[in-house]
């Protein structure tokens, strides 16, 4: 999407913050801890605010006024606009993410995201080598450990991604050609 609406990454600039109450749209039935989750995101954004440039990124009313009450200290941003969605992720360093999307938005550009979410959608990034992980299980230290990951290997993902998005592009033009003959 990004491509065909002519946007290429820009120079990173920010760390993408996506918060939703139960890591998702949806609970079923899991009893997921709102609270725990809710304290878990707040201390890791905090932790990479006071060294570095976050934005909360928000796809609806109901997520920026959920980031309003959680993390005032940190800048938003709200569109209804996919192409300004899609220019906002061009300039992020990584994500951490509870929307699936936005995360793959992010690895478009060349860059990785942490997915935590509550249903099984959160694992279809692990098809393009995103660490994901179920909101009821997920700690501190293992968001801390999975962002020093991404920091670390900033070159490698951006290698991994352009390899992976050529190849999704050979395949499906072989699809299209196939269903043509």
């Amino acid at each position: 999407a990004a491509e065909s609406c002519g946007f290429k990454a820009n120079e990173p600039d920010y760390v993408a913050l996506n918060y939703m109450p139960s890591g998702g749209h949806f609970e079923f039935e899991q009893s997921i801890d709102e609270g725990k989750w809710r304290e878990t995101f707040r201390a890791l954004a905090l932790e990479l605010a006071a060294r570095t440039r976050c934005v909360m990124v928000c796809h609806n009313d109901r997520e920026s006024r959920e980031a309003r009450k959680l993390m005032p200290e940190i800048e938003q941003f709200y569109s209804t606009n996919f192409r300004d969605t899609l220019a906002f992720y061009s300039k992020a360093r990584f994500g951490i993410m509870n929307r699936v999307h936005g995360a793959f938005a992010i690895a478009n550009y060349g860059r990785p995201s942490i997915v935590v979410g509550s249903d099984s959608r959160a694992r279809m990034a692990e098809m393009i080598g995103l660490n994901s992980y179920f909101v009821g299980a997920v700690t501190l230290e293992t968001l801390k450990d999975a962002v020093a990951e991404m920091e670390a290997n900033t070159a490698l993902y951006k290698k991994k991604f352009t390899i992976l998005k050529e190849e999704a592009r050979q395949r499906y033009n072989q699809l299209l050609t196939d269903s043509l003959e």
